[in-house]
């Protein structure tokens, strides 16, 4: 499960335009939608690992995590996504933007800075960046140490993965969520 550190937000405002200020209400909705996210991968992909074992939560993972967050994309009116500088699956990429926020996110917390989300609003529009740092269930398939099974597993289902090698508490990716 990822955990997300939502400590402070970024407020981007113009004075004269109250359609771009971020409200309490902004940010607490979208700190709802990433914990559904969140909640919701987490708890099928435990319920996959429990009850058949990690490397069939692979399959699991590579065929329902897509349609798993498009459910909680219906059940809120918006648009989310994780991506990454390491992506597993190519549709995961971090753009330019999106890669700009996690190498700040991974400077800060190489610094021990705390991680707070980024948030826009232009035109009445939301635009947030929220960080995904790992933790031991994460490692189990993004970790140093992959068990070699998992490993051929991961090599099998994403040929091209660069999503490994990360200890807990690094930066995996970030939640990507506008409307």
């Amino acid at each position: 499960m990822f955990l997300v550190v939502l400590l402070s937000s970024f407020f981007f405002s113009s004075c004269s335009d109250n359609d771009n200020i971020v409200t309490v209400e902004d940010v607490q909705n979208l700190e709802l939608i990433v914990q559904n996210s969140q909640i919701t991968l987490g708890k099928n992909l435990m319920h996959q690992i429990n009850n058949f074992g990690t490397a069939a939560s692979l399959d699991f993972c590579n065929v329902n995590a897509v349609s798993l967050l498009d459910s909680v994309s219906k059940s809120f009116d918006v648009n989310i996504k994780r991506v990454s500088d390491l992506n597993r699956n190519e549709n995961n990429l971090a753009n330019t933007d999106e890669l700009s926020y996690i190498l700040q996110c991974k400077e800060l917390l190489n610094s021990g800075k705390k991680l707070a989300p980024l948030i826009e609003k232009k035109n009445n529009h939301l635009k947030a960046y929220f960080p995904i740092t790992t933790n031991n269930m994460c490692l189990q398939c993004h970790g140093k140490n992959i068990e070699p099974t998992i490993s051929h597993k991961l090599d099998s289902l994403y040929p091209l993965d660069k999503a490994i090698g990360y200890d807990i508490n690094q930066i995996r990716g970030i939640w990507v969520i506008k409307y």
